[in-house]
């Protein structure tokens, strides 16, 4: 919950980096497929820089943070940030670890609580402009207040966990939830998407305000298996997908109550 410092310093198994190349390797497939543009050799070198960082981190060692989650979902974000600035060059894709969320106070039969904490991920689009004045706020310590401010109502939120079995990962719901409800009263926007995972199952959520407090939407899970597995890469392609359509939503209700468990 807001409020309650996560434990960091839990061991997580080290992924052989070869998993790695088959992982960045089929996204690449998969952002051709979805931008119908041949690979370009500038975009194998940003990638191949992004994959010798990562390789840095995976060696056997307890670390302050979760490694596994983490690796996969920086690989997909990452994706999915070049994916949505291609689509819409007038605007831009921050990927925020550790997004402030800041505090606020909500009132309940008579009590108030104040809550406050951070989100594992927060991804603002924002416009492009000349000075890079927005863009240049987002980079390095990142006031909430800038983030609301040139974020122009977009947030998607990712919450990442240890790997856990489907029923110990929705126990982290309440948490997850509770920073969806923060940053939609202190950016005031009425609708705020998230998605909880620990880099193998993901739970997609849709939050929204109402005249009497917050509710909220969850999918059904979605499983990413190990890259050698042949079933990986549809499973990638659904997983990439979703991220997308959460993040830039474009279809119908009815399509997207198809996805939700309401």
């Amino acid at each position: 919950m807001p409020g309650h410092k996560r434990q960091r310093g839990l061991e997580d198994k080290p992924i052989d980096i070869s998993k790695l190349m088959r992982f960045t390797s089929s996204l690449e497939a998969l952002k051709g497929e979805l931008l119908g543009i041949d690979e370009t050799e500038a975009e194998m070198t940003e990638l191949m820089k992004h994959v010798n960082e990562l390789q840095g981190i995976l060696k056997p060692s307890k670390s302050t943070f979760q490694v596994g989650p983490r690796m996969v979902l920086d690989a997909l974000l990452l994706s999915m940030g070049e994916i949505t600035s291609i689509i819409d060059p007038a605007k831009d894709v921050a990927i925020i670890p550790e997004m402030k969320t800041g505090g606020a106070a909500f009132s309940k039969g008579g009590y108030q609580v104040v809550l406050g904490g951070s989100i594992d991920y927060g991804v603002v689009e924002y416009m492009i402009d000349e000075d890079d004045e927005a863009k240049g706020g987002l980079v390095g310590p990142v006031l909430p207040e800038h983030i609301f401010e040139v974020a122009y109502g977009f947030f998607f939120l990712v919450e990442a966990k240890r790997h856990h079995a489907v029923g110990e990962l929705t126990a982290s719901i309440p948490e997850a939830v509770t920073q969806a409800m923060l940053i939609s009263k202190n950016a005031n926007i009425d609708t705020v998407r998230f998605c909880l995972s620990d880099g193998s199952i993901f739970i997609f959520f849709v939050l929204q305000r109402c005249e009497d407090g917050y509710t909220y939407s969850q999918s059904t899970p979605r499983y990413l298996g190990l890259p050698e597995e042949s079933h990986f890469d549809i499973q990638m392609g659904e997983i990439t997908f979703l991220l997308l359509e959460w993040a830039r939503p474009s279809h119908t209700l009815d399509v997207i109550r198809g996805l939700i468990a309401l």
